[in-house]
C-alpha cells in the first residue's frame, strides 16, 4: 500500500491509498476506506499504482498507474479525478522510467491542475 495524507479545511485528514485493485480514500484517520473511481482505467489489475498530494497545494492530488508498458495518469483538484492523456510509454519495472513520469508531472503541476 502506498498512501499520502493531507489536512483538510475542516481539520480532518484525507488519506489516499493504493492497492493492486485500485485507489481508496479515508476521511476518518484510516478507520474505513472507500473506493475512488479513476475514469478510463484498465479493466484488470495494476502492475503499479501510486498516489500523491501536491505539497504546495494539498487539494491537488495525482494518481499514477501502469499496466504492462502503458502508463495512466490522473489529477484531482479538490473534486473529481480527471485522466491526463498523451503520456510516453514506460517500463513499469524500470524505476528510471517511472521516476521520469513523476518528474514530467511535477514540472507541469499548473498544466494538469
Amino acid at each position: 500500500m502506498l498512501g499520502r495524507q493531507r489536512p483538510s479545511e475542516r481539520g480532518s485528514t484525507e488519506i489516499l491509498a493504493t492497492f493492486g485493485n485500485g485507489l481508496f480514500v479515508s476521511t476518518n484517520a484510516g478507520n474505513t476506506f472507500t473506493s475512488a473511481a479513476l475514469p478510463s482505467g484498465p479493466s484488470g489489475a495494476w502492475d503499479r499504482l501510486a498516489v500523491d498530494h501536491a505539497h504546495s497545494q494539498p487539494d491537488i492530488a495525482y494518481a499514477f498507474g501502469a499496466v504492462g508498458n502503458v502508463p495512466y495518469l490522473w489529477s484531482r483538484n479538490g473534486g473529481t479525478w480527471k485522466k491526463i492523456t498523451s503520456l510516453p510509454t514506460i517500463d513499469p519495472n524500470n524505476p528510471l522510467d517511472w521516476t521520469g513520469l513523476v518528474r514530467l508531472v511535477r514540472k507541469s503541476d499548473s498544466k494538469y491542475s
